[in-house]
């Protein structure tokens, strides 16, 4: 991987708490124009939409993203996305049912995920031309999208990948991938740096160094 990013949250049980503390605010009187700002926006319709969103996303575990491989090639006026390989991942207990709750958000309507697994082409044209295709599927507890073929194996990797509670946050850089990338563009678009600047750019990108960064919570 390049970067990625996951977070566990359990919205089952974060939402009774987000609606305690939006209850809290209710019943207290503020003097601070900003926090009477606050409390008026969370007031009636806020809360009406608190609840549909909750029951909209009901049983949500968590998500992440990874980018798996990134380059360019010469464009103009600027570079074009030549390769990419990456994968949005929504953990859910009952992935049907939020792809039932996202069919009523208009920009989403007409779009039908199988649920045996089987991938489909995502209906939404990218900015970023159109040799990359997005991909759809529901791979066993996920819903996933993804462009590109690495990102496609992965994919099928979390069909029997179960929604276990093991951590809060989890965040990993490849750095040497990272550097290489940059060094790759300086190469290819940047034809004014001067040698020393593509020297240290091609020796960030040979560092075999990895930021990993894991956070959970334990009830103690």
């Amino acid at each position: 991987n390049i970067v990625s990013l996951g977070v566990g949250i359990d919205i089952d049980n974060l939402m009774p708490v987000v609606n305690q503390i939006a209850a809290d605010i209710q019943k207290k009187t503020y003097t601070c124009p900003q926090l009477q700002q606050m409390q008026a926006g969370i007031a009636g319709p806020g809360l009406m939409g608190l609840g549909m969103m909750t029951g909209m996303i009901a049983g949500v575990k968590g998500m992440s993203v990874s980018v798996l491989n990134l380059e360019f090639t010469a464009g103009s006026p600027v570079p074009d996305l030549g390769k990419l390989d990456a994968i949005v991942t929504l953990s859910a207990v009952d992935p049907a049912k939020l792809i039932a709750a996202a069919a009523m958000v208009p920009a989403l309507q007409g779009v039908q995920i199988p649920s045996d697994g089987s991938v489909k082409d995502f209906p939404i044209p990218l900015p970023i031309g159109t040799q990359l295709q997005l991909k759809v599927a529901v791979k066993g507890s996920h819903i996933v999208a993804f462009i590109g073929e690495r990102a496609a194996k992965l994919a099928d990797t979390l069909t029997t990948d179960k929604t276990d509670k093991n951590g809060f946050l989890a965040f990993n850089v490849n750095y040497g991938k990272y550097m290489e990338i940059f060094s790759n563009m300086a190469g290819t678009f940047l034809k004014s740096s001067s040698p020393g600047e593509h020297n240290a750019l091609n020796a960030a990108a040979s560092l075999h160094m990895q930021l990993v960064t894991k956070i959970d919570f334990n009830d103690s």
